[in-house]
């Protein structure tokens, strides 16, 4: 005697969702922007300390480090803007086509 379908077992129609590839081809512009944000994530915070200890803030490490950490930040979220920006480029082109 068989009995009906189970809770837990599912049709083929239901099972047939639509997903976004986590990974599309990756373009080398995106490859571009996320090395130039790397460099300028190592780079920026360090010449800023620099230039601040030996310039602005004489011989006040502190003051100096405040500021490269506010240098990093400002470029962390620069990279979240742009990729924000170009997520919505995107998605607009995959609804006009």
């Amino acid at each position: 005697m068989s009995s009906p379908s189970s809770p837990t077992q599912t049709s083929s129609a239901e099972n047939k969702v639509k997903v976004r590839p986590a990974v599309k081809d990756i373009n080398t512009s995106v490859l571009i922007k996320l090395i130039g944000f790397f460099v300028a994530l190592v780079l920026v915070p360090i010449l800023t300390y620099f230039y601040c200890l030996n310039s602005i803030f004489t011989d006040n490490p502190t003051y100096s480090a405040f500021a490269a950490a506010a240098m990093a930040n400002v470029i962390v979220f620069a990279y979240v803007g742009v990729a924000y920006v170009e997520d919505l480029q995107e998605d607009n082109k995959e609804k006009t086509a």
